[in-house]
């Protein structure tokens, strides 16, 4: 199940500082909202993709969110420098440590932020590997359903040597039980 392209895109692609899990979304599938994917997802009918694209749903509006609450501590923290840069005070009390704290809910925030962000990566990877077309199965019609390897009805069990397998541990019989290994015990 893939988006189809016939279907009209956003022409401006979301902000990534505002929007950095929509925006993550539009530049890895090219869907700009996540409902449309889980929309695509859920008309395809399968229970991977929809599940995946229900996660990758949550994921990208907790980033947002996260985006969201980041740049409302950055505003504050912009509001209390100028006002210490203009000789003001940022609370009343002479003791207060509310540049640090807030400095560590920043901190807190982006790395939310990012871990947030690795999660989105593995979901989307997750949903592009499910949604893939399936590999081409090369058929040759020369080979017949009497080409296919049998086991050799001569072989004698019991029998030790040197392999002829490459996969062979040490190159002795009995370490690499590979089938085709004509010295297999």
């Amino acid at each position: 199940m893939t988006i189809d392209p016939a279907q009209p895109r956003p022409t401006t692609t979301p902000d990534p500082v505002t929007t950095p899990g929509r925006h993550l979304l539009h530049r890895r599938l090219g869907v700009a909202r996540p409902r449309d994917l889980l929309a695509a997802a859920r008309a395809d009918g399968r229970p991977g993709p929809v599940l995946i694209s229900a996660q990758i749903t949550d994921t990208v509006s907790r980033l947002d969110a996260t985006a969201s609450t980041l740049a409302c501590k950055i505003a504050i923290l912009r509001e209390h420098a100028k006002c210490l840069a203009d000789g003001g005070r940022v609370s009343p009390h002479p003791a207060s440590n509310t540049m640090a704290v807030l400095g560590a809910e920043i901190d807190m925030c982006l790395h939310h932020q990012e871990l947030l962000s690795e999660t989105l990566g593995a979901q989307i990877d997750t949903y592009t590997h499910l949604t893939a077309p399936a590999a081409p199965v090369a058929v040759r019609p020369e080979l017949g359903i009497d080409s296919v390897p049998t086991r050799r009805l001569s072989r004698v069990r019991g029998t030790s040597g040197r392999c002829s397998c490459a996969c062979a541990n040490g190159g002795w019989c009995g370490g690499c039980g590979h089938a085709g290994c004509v010295r297999r015990t």
